[in-house]
Order: structure tokens, then C-alpha cells, then sequence
């Protein structure tokens, strides 16, 4: 009695209550179903290394390759973010004017998140070392 009472008040409503379902569905499908999974493989490590080298290019653009132009301030930026990874890319060969070479920019971006996470693995070796330290000297 009372379910029929409530079904025959959406019929009342008409074509109106059947664009409104459509809507609806339509917004439902729009909303994310959930969080995705975190990626493996430390994609946010490599993440973080990239932004660092921007930062890096950044403020070296800024400060020790200011008022130089073109390829001159290209190799010192290259050298003030990482000068081993500069050597290790481009000392033999170096860039010429109007050259792009994304092989070796990878090369380069490669060798500098390779040293990066050497820094970052140093710098939490020594906080943990700090830490067991001062646990000892509690105790």
C-alpha cells in the first residue's frame, strides 16, 4: 500500500523526474571514484629530483649565470646545477650554439637524480645515525 503510494508519486512527476535521473547519472559518472594508488618505483622521488633541478637552474639563472647569454649561460647552468654531471655529459662535446640535444639533457637529467638520491640517502643516513645517537646519550 504505502510503496505503491511513493512509486506513483515519481510517475506524477513526468518527463521532468527522467531529465533529473539523467543528470544525475551524468554527475555521478563526473565525481572520482577514489584515491588511485601511489605510484611504485619511486616516480615520486625522480619528482622530486626534477623540481629540484628546475629550482636549481632556477636560481643559478638568477646569481652565477646572470648577464650571460645564450650557450654561455646554457653550459653554466648546466655546471651550477651539477658540475660532475656536467662533466660527466658534456665536457667532451660540448653544446654548440643553436644546438638541441635531448639525448644528452637526458643524460644529464639522469646523472643528477642519481646524484640527488645519493644526497638525500646521505642526509637521512646521518638524521638516523643523529637520532640513535641521542637515544644512547638518553639512556
Amino acid at each position: 500500500g504505502d510503496r505503491k503510494m511513493q512509486l506513483s508519486a515519481f510517475w506524477k512527476m513526468g518527463p521532468r523526474w527522467g531529465s533529473m535521473l539523467a543528470a544525475l547519472a551524468v554527475l555521478s559518472l563526473m565525481l572520482p571514484v577514489g584515491e588511485a594508488a601511489p605510484r611504485r618505483g619511486g616516480a615520486g622521488r625522480s619528482g622530486t629530483a626534477d623540481r629540484e633541478m628546475r629550482n636549481r637552474r632556477t636560481e643559478c639563472e638568477k646569481s652565477t649565470c646572470s648577464g650571460m647569454q645564450d650557450i654561455e649561460r646554457t653550459e653554466c647552468s648546466y655546471k651550477c646545477i651539477s658540475n660532475d654531471c656536467w662533466s660527466e655529459v658534456y665536457s667532451k662535446d660540448q653544446i654548440e650554439e643553436g644546438e638541441v640535444d635531448t639525448e644528452r639533457s637526458r643524460l644529464f637529467a639522469s646523472c643528477f637524480r642519481k646524484e640527488f638520491k645519493r644526497e638525500t640517502d646521505a642526509k637521512r643516513e646521518a638524521e638516523r645515525l643523529a637520532k640513535a645517537e641521542a637515544r644512547k646519550n638518553k639512556a
